[in-house]
């Protein structure tokens, strides 16, 4: 890779979360936990550019403006197909690579997001999809991965181009078609005859079973009481893996909660 080859970094995010609404405004330290997520990411070196991907509805005029209002970028599109809304997204500011991101990852690391990227450079484009090994070497919330604007490209052809093919499609077809659509890289994973993909696995401190993200009340006081506990929002993820180490009465608040996806 060159330096004019961009790394945009896609950071997608919506207010109608089923299990927890409005999860991407709730406040961490009196801050909005999407703008948490970016500053954090606003650490990293090697992201070229920071985008939050919402939807187009009503409901995402409230995030838009909070993003808009803290001098982050917004891109909005398709609520359902985020495959398309990240395609869109990358080709309208010119992206090279992309770095997704959940905005339900307040403990998104730069440390960690800067170790996957810097791999990925070193590689020369050998790989069309990177990521750190969540969860079965990295709890879950410290997700990231990388892929090459191309492989983005080629996945959503493929999957339009099943998309129009004639009816009737079989029930898993269509279940196929729509997790594509609404998991942006999982074509691209299920697919390793096409695209060339790599899992970077964490080391030992990081080969934990806890519950970094935000889905449910539970996450959220989880992720609360350790934000407050570190006074900070830019605590490492090596710190807060050993606070919850040593504090299981607050490692174990969402322990009972089952990932959907």
């Amino acid at each position: 890779m060159y330096m004019d080859e961009k790394i945009l970094g896609i950071v997608q995010a919506r207010m109608n979360s089923e299990r927890l609404p409005g999860k991407v405004l709730s406040p961490i330290l009196g801050i909005p936990s999407i703008i948490v997520v970016l500053k954090r990411l606003s650490l990293c070196k090697y992201i070229d550019e920071l985008v939050v991907a919402t939807s187009d509805r009503k409901d995402d005029d409230a995030l838009s403006a909070v993003v808009s209002r803290e001098g982050y970028k917004v891109f909005r599109g398709d609520e359902n197909d985020v495959l398309m809304r990240y395609y869109e997204c990358a080709m309208l500011f010119g992206a090279f690579s992309v770095l997704r991101v959940t905005g339900d990852c307040p403990f998104v690391d730069p440390a960690l997001i800067d170790s996957l990227l810097a791999f990925y450079i070193s590689q020369n484009s050998v790989y069309d999809y990177m990521r750190l090994d969540v969860p079965n070497t990295f709890p879950r919330g410290l997700d990231g991965e990388v892929f090459s604007f191309q492989a983005l490209e080629k996945a959503y052809n493929q999957v339009r181009h099943m998309i129009a093919q004639p009816a009737p499609q079989d029930a898993a077809t269509l279940e196929s078609i729509r997790m594509y659509r609404e998991h942006v890289t999982y074509f691209i994973y299920k697919n390793p005859e096409i695209f060339n993909t790599y899992l970077i696995a964490g080391s030992e401190p990081f080969r934990r079973n806890y519950r970094l993200c935000v889905d449910t009340d539970k996450d959220f006081l989880l992720i609360t009481k350790v934000f407050e506990h570190f006074d900070s929002i830019y605590s490492r993820a090596s710190d807060v893996l050993k606070y919850l180490d040593l504090s299981p009465e607050i490692a174990c608040i969402n322990s009972d909660i089952k990932q959907r996806f």
